[in-house]
């Protein structure tokens, strides 16, 4: 599970007032922001491609992947049961002063929270982490997408 949070500027949110609440265009958005989610930083997570994303897997690990499944790779994805219940997502819409959505598995799926949190064993490899480029590029988009309602400029950041 990861909660998301749009955070607007003072003179944003002021030139809002006269719009209608903070909270309405934020959870309009938030389907579409879900959706580039899914579609860009959380399926890079579970792809090929993510193995400088997060720490190698031991040489133990990889040669019982390997042997079960042809290669070790992608990292998160052994049957292919977290990826499928974190990509069947179930968005949850928080109302309140600073509006935020959280995105959690379609499944309950025990170990997600090993991954995402780490062990003394398993390093850390939280499948819903982003990049600060992740960030910045989510943050300009949930700008783009609130632009229409609030005129002016905005500051948001992603937490």
């Amino acid at each position: 599970m990861i909660e998301y949070k749009a955070v607007i500027s003072k003179e944003g949110e002021q030139r809002f007032k006269a719009l209608e609440s903070l909270d309405e265009v934020f959870l309009k958005v938030a389907p579409r922001i879900v959706e580039w989610l899914l579609k860009n930083p959380i399926k890079r997570n579970f792809s090929t491609s993510n193995r400088s994303f997060y720490e190698d897997l031991s040489e133990s690990y990889k040669a019982l992947k390997s042997k079960r499944r042809g290669s070790p790779y992608p990292i998160l994805v052994d049957r292919g049961v977290l990826r499928d219940a974190v990509m069947d997502a179930k968005v949850e819409e928080v109302e309140g002063t600073n509006p935020s959505i959280i995105i959690r598995p379609g499944r309950e799926v025990p170990y997600l929270k090993y991954h995402a949190a780490g062990t003394n064993k398993l390093p850390k490899r939280d499948p819903y982490r982003l990049s600060e480029e992740d960030k910045q590029a989510l943050a300009r988009i949930v700008k783009e997408m609130m632009i229409d309602a609030i005129n002016g400029d905005i500051v948001i950041s992603i937490t």
